[in-house]
């Protein structure tokens, strides 16, 4: 279980476990977790998602608490909705910053 969760961590297989589960098991979500679009990495390489269905009023309904593999990797978002702009800027330079290190290195490599 990675993500926007308090203690990340692996876990043991437990085929009465599902995904929900597990990200309680790492101490549940945190405050900008993006809780309705929780997804899980199948060991098998299919991709699921707990998201919300809708009712036919319009509201979301609660998560759907989707079933795991052994082996699979159950990911927690970040709400993008709510980053600070100081994290949203630290962001974009930490991407630019590897981006021109990366080609850097690759034109230094290339001489």
């Amino acid at each position: 279980v990675v993500g926007q969760v308090y203690q990340p961590q692996s876990h043991m297989y437990r085929s009465d476990r599902a995904a929900l589960d597990y990200v309680n098991l790492s101490g549940g979500t945190k405050e900008y977790a993006q809780r309705e679009h929780i997804y899980i990495y199948q060991a098998n390489g299919e991709i699921m998602t707990i998201r919300s269905p809708m009712s036919t009023w319009g509201w979301a309904m609660a998560p759907a608490n989707v079933s795991v593999t052994p082996g699979s990797t159950i990911y927690v978002p970040i709400s993008l909705d709510r980053i600070n702009g100081r994290e949203f800027a630290q962001s974009w330079v930490d991407l630019v910053f590897k981006t021109v290190m990366s080609v850097s290195s690759i034109s230094y490599i290339f001489k």
